[in-house]
């Protein structure tokens, strides 16, 4: 109540010094807060993206000690080989070890690839000609993904043959066995018998032998066969023989048909070209990061193939399951030491080895 019978006026506020719009930021106020906001993330957005980096990496790391156990059946205390070539992406995948095939900075899916085939050929012995004409064909070759040997003339490819059964006329082959294909299968023959039809599977590559109708023969025997024999006369006794095919003398299908081969599946890592499958030291380079599933060491333009993908950091893992970080320069002058110095090197590609106090 007022002090005195006088009205009592109510004093209004004055007008805002903003005009009446109270709590507003002005233009100034506003460059003020975003440039301050800009600045913190140009300073903290570096960090925090090697952060991640430092969390992929060590993810990787991760992936290559496992994959390193898998391939050696999962001991690494008395290791007994190691299988050598692109067949390590088989017995990673062998050993539930898919998923680490990649590095988390990859998003590329493992797929099995043509390139599996690589190892296999046919081999023919023409009869008729006394048992002394030896032929050897490529399989990625005559796919015409790849290159080989194909010594043999009367290779059908899949484009050749009829996708059905067609009549038979004189010398020409019957195709009367050929089945139906499909977008992931190719078929290859040799005239009419020494036929296999390979189908590209999820995770695998099937190879079934298809024996020929019996009206025709080409008068020679033929194998699928795995390894790198040059010298047809000696390959029966130097690589394995897959299968048996259809010809003159066998006119069943091998019990070994179907036959399947792990594929070498698309990866973010890479083994040592010079690791042997039973002679190797717990020292040795096993696996890296890498651009292809084999560092084909020495050859040119073999460090294109390692991936320093980890703020120009390669990790790799020894055939004794020790993982560490290095260099692209630090991993050639390993291979000018294990060079220059042959096999009593102690370069990490060389087998024999050993610890050195700069590692």
């Amino acid at each position: 109540m007022c002090a005195s019978n006088a009205l009592c006026v109510r004093s209004s506020p004055g007008p805002s010094p903003r005009g009446g719009r109270k709590g507003a930021f002005t233009l100034v106020e506003l460059v003020v807060v975003i440039s301050v906001i800009a600045l913190l993330v140009a300073i903290l957005l570096p960090s925090m993206s090697q952060t991640f980096e430092i969390a992929y990496a060590t993810m990787c790391r991760n992936n290559l000690q496992k994959l390193g156990q898998a391939m050696q059946g999962g001991s690494m205390q008395s290791p007994l080989s190691v299988p050598s070539g692109s067949a390590w992406t088989s017995a990673a995948i062998a050993y539930g070890s898919k998923d680490l095939l990649l590095c988390p900075k990859d998003d590329e899916e493992p797929e099995v690839s043509m390139d599996s085939l690589a190892d296999y050929y046919l081999l023919q012995n023409n009869r008729v000609s006394g048992g002394g004409d030896w032929r050897i064909s490529s399989i990625v070759a005559i796919l015409g993904i790849g290159e080989g040997l194909i010594q043999d003339p009367q290779i059908y490819r899949d484009e050749d043959i009829p996708a059905a059964p067609v009549p038979h006329h004189g010398s020409h082959p019957c195709w009367c066995y050929v089945p139906v294909r499909k977008e992931n299968q190719k078929l290859i023959s040799i005239t009419d018998e020494g036929t296999i039809l390979i189908t590209f599977e999820a995770l695998r590559i099937r190879i079934d032998s298809i024996v020929g109708c019996g009206v025709t023969h080409c008068g020679s025997d033929h194998w699928l066969m795995k390894g790198h024999c040059t010298d047809g006369p000696r390959c029966l006794q130097e690589d394995e023989v897959v299968m048996r095919l259809g010809g003159t003398s066998y006119r069943q299908v091998d019990p070994n048909s179907p036959y399947y081969i792990q594929g070498v599946s698309t990866a973010s890592y890479g083994i040592n070209g010079l690791i042997e499958s039973k002679r190797f030291g717990p020292q040795q380079l096993m696996l890296m990061d890498a651009r292809s599933a084999v560092i084909p060491v020495g050859e040119a333009g073999w460090l294109d193939c390692i991936a320093d993908r980890h703020m120009g950091k390669v990790n790799f893992v020894t055939a004794g399951g020790n993982v560490r970080t290095t260099t692209k320069a630090e991993l050639q002058d390993e291979y000018l030491l294990y060079e220059l110095e042959g096999p009593d090197s102690r370069s990490l590609w060389n087998h024999r080895a050993c610890p050195r106090d700069k590692h």
